[in-house]
Order: C-alpha cells, then sequence, then structure tokens
C-alpha cells in the first residue's frame, strides 16, 4: 500500500471507490477517520455494485440509512453493519458529505490506482474511482456520471 495522508472530503459530491476481496465474508463495521471535522455535517456511506463495464453501478445497500456519521467532530466514526461479500467481486465503496467540507484519513498515492480508460491503465494519473455531483440525502438506486475522482477516503471495515 502507498503512503496515506488526510484529503479533504468536498460536501455536495458522491464518490465511489473500487474494492475487492480474497475471501467471502460478512462485514460487520465500517468507519472513516474525521481529521477535521465542520459544524453541522454528516457523511453517508454505501456499497455499489460494479455495472460490468467497471463503473459504479446499482446500489447494494446504504449503511447510513438509519444513521448518519456525525462530522462535526474529529475522531473515527463507525457504524455496525451486516454486509455479505463475495470473493473476487469488485464492488464501489460509495460516501458523500452534507454540510461542509471535512477532512478525513485518506489513501495516498501510490496506493493502486483506478485507470480511468485503456490507455490510462499503460500511463496512469493517480486517479481511485468516481466522483459526481450529488445532493443530499438518501443515494440514489442508480449511479449516473462518468467524473474521475481523484482522492481515496480511507473506509475501514472489520469481520469478526
Amino acid at each position: 500500500m502507498g503512503q496515506g495522508g488526510t484529503g479533504v472530503v468536498p460536501a455536495g459530491s458522491e464518490t465511489a471507490i473500487p474494492v475487492m476481496f480474497g475471501r467471502a465474508f460478512t462485514l460487520d463495521r465500517v468507519g472513516v477517520e474525521v481529521t477535521t471535522g465542520a459544524a453541522s455535517t454528516v457523511m453517508r456511506l454505501g456499497l455499489r455494485a460494479d455495472d460490468g463495464t467497471y463503473r459504479p453501478g446499482d446500489l447494494i445497500t446504504e449503511w447510513t440509512s438509519s444513521a448518519t456519521l456525525d462530522c462535526s467532530t474529529t475522531g473515527i466514526k463507525e457504524l455496525t453493519v451486516s454486509t455479505a461479500l463475495s470473493a473476487f467481486v469488485r464492488y464501489w465503496i460509495v460516501y458523500k458529505v452534507t454540510g461542509s467540507n471535512i477532512t478525513c484519513r485518506s489513501v495516498g498515492t501510490p496506493w493502486p490506482v483506478f485507470p480511468a480508460s485503456q490507455a490510462e491503465a499503460y500511463n496512469p494519473v493517480g486517479r481511485y474511482g468516481y466522483e459526481r455531483s450529488q445532493a443530499g440525502g438518501a443515494f440514489p438506486t442508480t449511479w449516473t456520471g462518468n467524473s474521475y475522482g481523484g482522492g481515496g477516503l480511507h473506509v475501514v471495515g472489520r469481520s469478526a
């Protein structure tokens, strides 16, 4: 893995980061570390399927459907979840902030980049996933938009 750091998580954008696991398991916790909070700011976390073209697809689950993560203070923010994940399946962890921009622990380059095209696979520029403008509230069921994101929030999960 590359060197970690912190990064700004902008309010008003949904970001999708690809993940794949080497074994099947049930995720029972998910969380982030807020390093600079902002008053009246919350985060939503969820999981999307891959659409078959290396892009985010339909929403599988929104982990924050019943409670958002309060990002007005710093520290580890976690949720208890129960999500069965399959081995060697591409998923997309999605997150968005409503309120103000915050700073969170992030994955820094040169962590594996996600190529935006076949040509970029041979000459990557440090992108991690996709990003799109998204107002507050629940995640929409389907993904629309194909802007390439440039950062990777460090989302931590746990399996008992």
